[in-house]
């Protein structure tokens, strides 16, 4: 779903964080051209909803080596971009 009104992206602190310790050059342009992209179209169709979380979204990248967690405010139309990291580590640094 493409939205008719491009949405305001925030990357948290945690996250902005662990952008920082991603060590490849390549991995971290794919992080932040995925992250530019939800400001069109926060539900692209490689994202799925959280289970355990109402409002948030997940993809992989880096070779599904990475994860990256949002959360969306389609009143507000923002994107919080909430962690960033490896996919067994990410849940336990992104909990509210």
């Amino acid at each position: 779903m493409v939205s008719d009104t491009h949405y305001e992206v925030i990357i948290t602190l945690l996250a902005e964080r662990s952008l920082d310790q991603i060590q490849s050059e390549a991995v971290l342009t794919e992080a932040m051209d995925l992250i530019d992209a939800l400001k069109d179209d926060p539900f692209p169709v490689y994202a799925r909803p959280l289970a355990d979380r109402d409002f948030f979204w997940v993809f992989d990248f880096g070779s599904a080596k990475y994860r990256l967690v949002y959360q969306v405010s389609k009143k507000q139309k923002k994107v919080i971009v909430k962690a960033v990291g490896l996919r067994k580590d990410v849940y336990k640094e992104s909990r509210p």
